[in-house]
């Protein structure tokens, strides 16, 4: 096998087909300490990791970082791993940890990483029981699923997010692992307009809704109390003999549909008032109840952000100055 001179950072225990995860610290003292916590293990370029499946050993330097090297074999090609840094088994210290975190919660769940030929890291998937899944993304190859269903989705650090859907939920999910001793440790970020907020699995739980951060909880909680905007609030009849129930206008047909929205992207293109770009936008939003298409949704979008911009005052153009008198100056009133 030709020598491999890159700098492999992460490797599995035990065999090439192991999920048990190892990262080698760059610093030959943290080495040391390294080889006596693993001194009965071996490592591999497992295939969970994108590996070649072969041995290796580690490599320590005084002047340079430390990290592992393939074994030499006889008849073993040049190993293709793409993902050789300190976060390339990532996937796998993720699986590990939130499936362990699931069972603290008495939460049976089953784990799986699908195949990828480049990188098998960019996806976890988990089901748990009586939940719905949740799906980690840290690959740009696994886009998200545009599928209206229970699954929730959990973005990497440098995955894009969706602005409707942060919008519409007011947060949008993040993972990360961060370097912690001789390990790495996962950590679950919530974002929100404002930014993004880091929790550790501990101060986590798994809700009915999903996966909670306190974050999500503040989010949540600010949403039960506030009206969304774009929503009417309900109008109370007073009750008595002549009270009637006044039926609700709810676009069903398509002609409907076609209508509310080109509505919408009117009284967007026109820039109207708040109140008319409400109206409109409440159309829309019942018309396309049964579910949109990625346009549909990028106008509702591109609507709700105008609304929000327009209430905020952001972006609104200040009143014309008033224009200015034209006459002679008078002059300064003298008094002896």
């Amino acid at each position: 096998m030709p020598r491999d001179q890159r700098l492999v950072q992460t490797a599995v225990i035990g065999s090439t087909e192991s999920e048990i995860p190892v990262v080698l610290p760059m610093q030959a003292g943290e080495v040391t300490a390294f080889r006596r916590a693993h001194a009965t293990d071996s490592f591999w370029c497992g295939r969970w990791l994108g590996g070649c499946g072969g041995r290796l050993i580690i490599k320590t330097y005084q002047d340079r970082i430390c990290h592992f090297a393939h074994l030499s074999e006889p008849g073993r090609g040049p190993c293709r791993r793409a993902s050789l840094g300190m976060d390339s088994a990532d996937h796998l210290y993720i699986k590990q940890q939130i499936l362990a975190w699931l069972a603290g919660q008495s939460i049976t769940a089953r784990a799986s990483i699908p195949q990828d030929a480049e990188r098998p890291g960019a996806e976890v998937l988990f089901e748990p029981d009586r939940h719905g899944c949740l799906r980690v993304l840290l690959g740009a190859q696994a886009a998200p699923s545009t599928a209206a269903d229970s699954t929730q989705l959990v973005l990497g650090p440098h995955i894009p997010h969706n602005p409707y859907r942060l919008t519409v939920d007011g947060y949008v999910l993040r993972i990360r692992c961060d370097t912690d001793g001789i390990g790495r440790r996962v950590m679950i970020g919530t974002q929100t307009h404002e930014g993004t907020q880091w929790f550790g699995l501990d101060e986590c739980r798994l809700a009915p809704w999903g996966l909670s951060t306190p974050a999500v909880e503040e989010v949540r909680r600010l949403r039960g109390t506030v009206r969304p905007l774009g929503v009417l609030a309900p109008r109370t009849e007073l009750a008595g003999p002549t009270a009637v129930a006044r039926p609700v206008a709810t676009p069903q047909a398509h002609d409907d549909r076609v209508a509310a929205l080109a509505a919408l992207q009117k009284a967007i293109e026109a820039d109207r008032s708040v109140s008319e770009l409400r109206h409109h936008l409440t159309h829309a939003e019942a018309a396309v109840n049964g579910g949109a298409s990625a346009a549909e949704n990028e106008l509702l979008r591109r609507a709700t952000d105008l609304l929000l911009r327009k209430e905020r005052g952001v972006g609104v153009s200040p009143p014309p100055a008033p224009a200015r008198r034209r006459g002679r100056l008078s002059r300064p009133e003298h008094r002896p």
